[in-house]
């Protein structure tokens, strides 16, 4: 069984694939409403749908609407990760019955509803905690992640909401692996040197984003756990 995760940013797209392997699921990542529909056509092992409400050449409700026709099967198996929405968007989300995640989500909402969608799906038990399952969380390097999706996160200057975005991910994946708040601010400033958006000879701008990056940090860890 899969996941199909729909988003017209790479950088999150990465993020979320790679944190919800690292869980043991599989993942189906689609850039858009056109892209989601192939995907939905040509597959019969899609255990539930994670949607983007705004979408380069659609919405995440449109393409709900159109799962809840041609593949009723999944309707009750959709969710949305909303940023800011306008009120119109705001009452057709509420209008749908789907559930919510507001960004910036924490990945272990995400497995865990996962793991009720494949068990629904299988007519089995939700499995509760997937890291024991093994399959690609032992390859998945968090850390080789991160730098890659910040090379991905936009031009200089980047794209600051999606930044934010993946910084908040990896913090919460982070922060549930057991890493100690000191050591995930370390790296966090390491891979940013390794992606290229602060220099060894920092700017005013780059040391300006780097303190940014470390107080999405700050919110995102969780505050009692950060005496490590």
């Amino acid at each position: 069984m899969a996941i199909l995760h729909v988003d017209d940013q790479p950088a999150l797209r990465e993020i979320v694939g790679q944190a919800l392997k690292a869980f043991g699921f599989a993942v189906v990542s689609a850039d858009g409403v056109h892209t989601a529909k192939l995907a939905l056509n040509s597959r019969d092992d899609l255990a539930g749908a994670l949607l983007d409400v705004r979408l380069r050449d659609g919405s995440g409700v449109e393409l709900y609407e159109w799962i809840t026709v041609h593949h009723p099967r999944l309707a009750g198996r959709v969710a949305f990760l909303t940023g800011s929405v306008d009120a119109d968007s705001n009452q057709a989300l509420h209008a749908t019955g789907c559930r919510m995640l507001s960004k910036p989500f924490e990945i272990i909402d995400l497995s865990r509803l996962a793991a009720e969608w494949e068990g629904a799906a299988s007519d089995g038990p939700p499995v509760a905690d997937r890291r024991a399952r093994g399959g690609d969380s032992a390859n998945w390097n968090p850390r080789r992640s991160l730098v890659a999706v910040l090379r991905n996160a936009g031009p200089r200057p980047p794209d600051v909401q999606a930044l934010r975005e993946v910084v908040c991910a990896y913090v919460n994946a982070a922060r549930l692996g057991g890493e100690p708040y000191s050591r995930v601010v370390a790296d966090l400033k390491e891979s940013m040197r390794e992606a290229g958006l602060v220099g060894q000879a920092a700017s005013a701008e780059e040391r300006a984003l780097e303190d940014t990056v470390i107080a999405w940090c700050a919110d995102c860890y969780q505050p009692a756990e950060r005496a490590g």
